[in-house]
């Protein structure tokens, strides 16, 4: 007979997590619902003007939303909580995906100190079955900010996972086609996750390789004027489902010199069997893509992405110093790419190797649940 889990949301559920429901372990079903503070704990339009502006200053969020979560009457099939983000004040088993360490409080850090000794009883319950993260550098996180006697052996990395894409790439094109894919809501994402940057690359690759094209889906911050450059397409607007899978389809490499960590899109250029050049954090250490195996790695020019021992995100107050504190050296993304141009076979060998890991491998459906089930079944 299969367990119900009830997925708890902190606001709009994640694409990620809408495939999770959808394609559960063996032996459990999903199902969810919305509760009184899930349209304002969103991560949308509202969610970039009102909530990080004035909401989670003024309050620990996340925490507020579980106590208020924990009012709410669940449907009397449920045997376990999946809880996105935040605790869980109930006595019934529960597990946490917990994307950073201050996240279960909220993303302003000044509540941090005065909740900590909360989160760690909590999550110290038996009724707490599992902490999930989704990389080994967020699980750290959670190690260097906690006394995590009460729960460390519940702490477990279970990677993204991405529905395989039926598309097969011609990697012989003669003309070659760079993508970037940020963030339409957040301008100041621009900088970051380094758009800046693969303009300047392209320019200067412009002048060697001539029918090279880049197209870009980034919001461009007010403040930046760019002119027309030869080759580019700029896209700063929200896509469908279906242009966004076309802009990876139409791709030939996926360029993502990023200084925030746990990009989903890296991944999701991976399902569509292209090469990635992306930068350490943006691999997330060397999890997400392994260097010449599957895309290339820029080196990490020596840079700490922790600073008072918590990882620097979009959500913290330290996200201004991710550009300044990065070494802007251009040199290692113009040779990498120059090497992924100049070369149909090495495009291919990698993209390929990015694929396999989406279709059978450490980004499959099928590995990701496996790690769940034992989760569950603890």
């Amino acid at each position: 007979m299969e367990k119900v889990i009830y997925y708890e949301p902190a606001g709009r559920i994640h694409s990620a997590h809408r495939e999770l429901i959808k394609n559960p372990p063996e032996g459990y079903r999903f199902i969810t619902g919305r509760g009184f503070l899930d349209g304002i704990v969103n991560n949308n339009l509202i969610f970039d003007k009102i909530r990080l502006q004035y909401l989670d200053r003024l309050m620990p969020l996340n925490y507020i939303k579980a106590k208020f979560d924990s009012l709410k009457k669940l449907p009397p099939e449920v045997d376990m909580i999946f809880a996105y983000n935040h605790l869980v004040f109930r006595k019934i088993p529960w597990i946490i995906h917990c994307e950073w360490a201050h996240i279960p409080i909220g993303r302003d850090l000044r509540f941090f100190p005065r909740y900590k000794k909360r989160v760690e009883e909590v999550l110290s319950l038996s009724y707490c079955k599992g902490i999930r993260t989704l990389t080994a550098m967020a699980k750290e996180s959670i190690l260097r900010n906690y006394d995590t006697t009460g729960f460390e052996d519940k702490i477990k990395v279970v990677p993204i996972a991405i529905k395989s894409v039926d598309y097969n790439r011609d990697y012989n094109r003669d003309n070659v086609n760079l993508l970037f894919v940020g963030s339409v809501n957040s301008p100041v994402d621009f900088d970051e996750k380094g758009a800046g940057d693969v303009i300047k690359v392209f320019r200067l690759l412009r002048e060697e390789y001539k029918d090279l094209t880049l197209t870009m889906r980034a919001r461009i911050p007010k403040n930046l004027h760019i002119e027309d450059v030869p080759g580019l397409t700029l896209i700063n607007h929200i896509l469908s489902k279906q242009e966004l899978s076309q802009l990876f389809k139409d791709a030939d490499i996926f360029v993502f010199p990023t200084h925030l960590a746990q990009n989903y899109v890296v991944v999701e250029a991976m399902s569509y069997g292209l090469p990635i050049v992306t930068s350490w954090i943006g691999s997330n250490c060397g999890e997400y893509v392994e260097d010449g195996i599957t895309g290339f790695v820029l080196p990490q020019n020596n840079v700490s992405y922790f600073m008072d021992n918590l990882i620097l995100t979009s959500e913290t107050i330290y996200r201004h110093k991710l550009v300044e504190l990065a070494h802007n050296d251009l040199e290692p993304l113009i040779e990498t790419l120059t090497r992924l141009i100049e070369s149909s076979e090495l495009r291919e060998r990698l993209g390929r190797n990015a694929k396999a890991e989406v279709d059978i491998g450490r980004f499959s459906i099928g590995y990701r649940n496996a790690l769940l089930k034992e989760m569950f079944d603890a």
